[in-house]
């Protein structure tokens, strides 16, 4: 299977994506998901997907 990725996309000259360091960040595509409750402060109970700036989906939007 080879890599259908097109040349110089990826998530961290997407649109939806906050970086939180180097080379990640969280992907604001959708709403955030429920992440369980481990946490007892209720907005930690509800998280964007961490990902990392090299990956890419098929929902990439180009940043401005």
């Amino acid at each position: 299977m080879t890599d259908q990725r097109p040349e110089n996309i990826a998530c961290r000259q997407c649109h939806y994506f906050m970086a939180t360091d180097h080379s990640l960040g969280t992907c604001h595509r959708y709403p955030p998901a429920f992440a369980g409750e481990q946490s007892p402060r209720e907005e930690h109970r509800w998280r964007f997907p961490l990902v990392s700036g090299l990956s890419w989906c098929g929902e990439f939007a180009l940043r401005e």
